[in-house]
């Protein structure tokens, strides 16, 4: 008859007001037509079918504003794609360390205490940088973004010196091979993690500023480096040294 979600809007099925669910992606775009509409899981649609209902929870909203001139063919959506694919990305790498810790608790595998010890300074490291960009994303602040690089350096080095560790670690016989694959798979999360986090204030710190292109953004960072970057990378150092 036609293609699903042009054939709804043409016939007149779907119109302003209405609540509408369907297991596809693009059923959100009803929002064009002032109704309400989502994708859900198949089992949710199945549900629903079967009772006429189903629950929905309203997630609170997050205001960002972009300052300057759209490049030609660049549209909104691009730019919300662009900025919350790493937001989508931290939450691929989080069920990544659960499933690793997961696998550790039911093999009943246990790291040694000075690999625990660093597992726990690099995950405060981490949370902290989550929080640092997620305040930037919500407040839109370039002011606060700036102090996730130095961050991120500082959870590079730590995973670095981790992998160091674990290696001495392994030749003395204090852990095994089997630890050390998911003590790597943790760490080796965590740190993308914090890449992303940084992907997210580069790109706080390009939108919040008019016109503002690479070159430009390269020699913010120069300038910044020299002012302030190494400033907070001793305090990050400090606070979360192994």
């Amino acid at each position: 008859m036609g293609i699903e979600h042009a054939l709804l809007s043409d016939s007149g099925i779907v119109t302003a007001g209405d609540l509408i669910i369907g297991a596809d992606s693009h059923t959100c775009t009803y929002g064009a037509l002032g109704a309400f509409s989502t994708g859900v899981g198949s089992t949710d649609l199945a549900c629903a079918m079967a009772s006429g209902e189903t629950w929905f929870k309203v997630p609170s909203t997050i205001k960002v504003e972009f300052n300057g001139e759209l490049q030609k063919w660049v549209s909104a959506k691009d730019l919300i794609l662009h900025l919350i694919g790493d937001i989508e990305r931290i939450g691929d790498h989080a069920l990544n360390i659960a499933q690793a810790a997961q696998e550790a608790f039911d093999k009943k595998i246990h790291f040694s205490p000075n690999g625990e010890k660093e597992l726990n300074v690099l995950g405060e490291a981490v949370n902290e940088i989550i929080n640092i960009a997620l305040k930037a994303f919500k407040e839109s602040s370039k002011d606060i973004a700036r102090n996730v690089e130095p961050l991120e350096q500082v959870v590079d080095s730590l995973k670095s010196t981790m992998k160091a560790n674990h290696i001495d670690r392994l030749k003395k016989g204090i852990c095994s091979i089997e630890t050390g694959f998911i003590f790597s798979d943790i760490i080796t999360n965590c740190e993308r993690v914090a890449d992303h986090c940084s992907n997210i204030a580069i790109c706080l710190i390009q939108i919040t500023s008019d016109n503002f292109e690479v070159h430009e953004y390269s020699e913010y960072i120069k300038v910044y480096r020299e002012n302030k970057f190494n400033e907070m990378y001793e305090l990050y150092k400090a606070k979360y040294a192994i």
